[in-house]
């Protein structure tokens, strides 16, 4: 397995493995290592997202998801930013200030205009509009409450 170029692997653009699958990948310190990655080697943990990590016989197991979180702190910004870019997707939105005049008819004298600043977001993929820190349908529900 010494010196395969992991990343040509149809594997590895697969989010999550079925079945068995080791590689490795070469110590470039020049001592002849190399570091043994495999996922589901048994029934017990297939699917729970475990890697098993083999350097010089000595067995280490890891969470998939500690490991996404080192190579995220290790890596550039620009190599954060590709990390996440499959998670992320970026919606353009609008957002609104607007001033309401309200005119009352009771509780408050009567004719009193009251001015009230609204602030919303509107996004346009999904014609949502979402005022202060919750959308309209949730504000609706609460009212109803």
């Amino acid at each position: 397995m010494k010196d395969k170029d992991i990343n040509e692997q149809e594997y590895l653009n697969h989010s999550k493995l079925e079945e068995r699958r080791k590689f490795a990948i070469a110590d470039v310190s020049g001592r002849n290592n190399e570091i043994v990655f495999e996922v589901n080697w048994n029934s017990l943990v297939k699917k729970k997202g475990l890697i098993k990590l083999t350097i010089n016989d000595e067995i280490v197991v890891v969470d998939r998801d500690q490991l996404w979180s080192i190579l995220f702190i290790l890596g550039s910004s620009k190599e954060q930013e590709e990390l996440v870019s499959p998670f992320i997707k970026r919606t353009i939105v609008t957002k609104y200030f607007k001033m309401i005049g309200v005119t009352a008819t009771k509780d408050i004298k009567k004719g009193e205009t009251l001015n009230i600043p609204l602030e919303f977001t509107y996004n346009p993929e999904n014609h949502q509009i979402i005022i202060g820190k919750g959308s309209v349908s949730e504000i609706e529900k609460r009212l109803k409450a």
